[in-house]
Order: structure tokens, then C-alpha cells, then sequence
């Protein structure tokens, strides 16, 4: 019993960084940005900053009305491959969507 507790208690770090995770990650992008990107995602984000916003992809997830966006949440490269030569998913992925905004 000690045993299937200790590998669901491990298994739980495996399944992403969750909302703390996002969160540090958010904070730190926005550490780093300058005055004019910063500027600018504040409008975007009506004054949310990134670390709150962090999650809201994994938020949305499970409303079916945003299901079709699932694959463009991350992207899946094998170690020592370049995104432009790597397998792409056929649904799209977080490069490929910010990509499609950027233009």
C-alpha cells in the first residue's frame, strides 16, 4: 500500500508543471521584458499580468468550445531535432499558432 501511495504522490510531478509552475514562469517572463513589451501586454491582457494569466490555457481546456484549440497549447520536439525539422502535428501546435497571429 505504502508503494501505491509513494508512485501516485510521484506521478503527480510527471503530469506538467501545474499552476504555480505557470505562474513562476509568467513572473519571470515578465521580469524580463522591456517597457514597450510590457506596455503592450498589459493592454492585451486588460492589466492582467502574466503570472495570473499563466493558466489560462489549462483553463480552458475543458470547455468543450475551445477543445480544437488542445494542440496549440505546446508542441512536441525530440532532443537535438530544430522545430523546423521535427514532426509536425497536423492540428497545429504553439509555434505554428503563434506564428499564424504573428501575421
Amino acid at each position: 500500500m505504502r508503494l501505491v501511495l509513494l508512485f501516485g504522490l510521484l506521478a503527480g510531478s510527471v503530469f506538467g508543471w501545474g499552476k504555480t509552475g505557470h505562474r513562476v514562469t509568467g513572473q519571470i517572463a515578465e521580469n524580463h521584458l522591456s517597457s514597450k513589451a510590457r506596455k503592450a501586454i498589459q493592454e492585451l491582457l486588460g492589466g492582467e499580468s502574466l503570472a495570473e494569466a499563466a493558466n489560462w490555457a489549462d483553463e480552458i481546456r475543458s470547455d468543450p468550445a475551445w477543445k480544437k484549440s488542445d494542440p496549440l497549447h505546446y508542441v512536441n520536439i525530440i532532443d537535438g531535432v530544430s522545430y523546423d525539422d521535427a514532426k509536425k502535428n497536423p492540428a497545429g501546435d504553439v509555434i505554428a499558432g503563434l506564428r499564424q497571429t504573428a501575421h
